[in-house]
């Protein structure tokens, strides 16, 4: 048995898999880097989070703008940032117009609602568990 070969990264899970699990304080701290880039630029697109993550020697291994595109959408998703498309007018003047950028979203967008505090309606209880 060739004990020289290293799996395919589809068995081993992909760069952002460490022993098999998904790393999560890694995907966090990219997650981060990427919010903190957005809000000192004010736009960013994938492009220009792929240059400063390579720039910076954040990971250790080729990042491609897919894997940053995947980080991005699941700030979108989860209302860390927003994706708008350029007009080419005003804080977008540097980008083209119709590209895909990225700004800084407001968060939650139902604020700091407790959800416990509802009712489901079904009984006089607060929400079942």
């Amino acid at each position: 048995m060739g004990v020289e070969f290293e799996p395919s990264k589809e068995i081993s899970g992909g760069d952002f898999y460490s022993d098999g699990k998904l790393d999560v304080e890694f995907i966090k701290l990219l997650k981060r880097y990427c919010l903190r880039q957005i809000k000192v630029r004010k736009v960013a697109t994938v492009e220009g989070i792929l240059t400063d993550v390579k720039k910076h020697d954040l990971v250790k291994f080729d990042i491609s703008s897919q894997q940053v595109s995947e980080i991005l959408e699941s700030m979108v998703l989860e209302n860390e940032i927003i994706e708008v498309k350029s007009t080419g007018l005003g804080d977008y003047h540097s980008i083209p117009i119709g590209k895909i950028y990225y700004r800084a979203g407001s968060g939650n967008p139902m604020g700091s609602v407790c959800f416990d505090a509802l009712w489901c309606l079904s009984c006089d209880r607060p929400l079942c568990a």
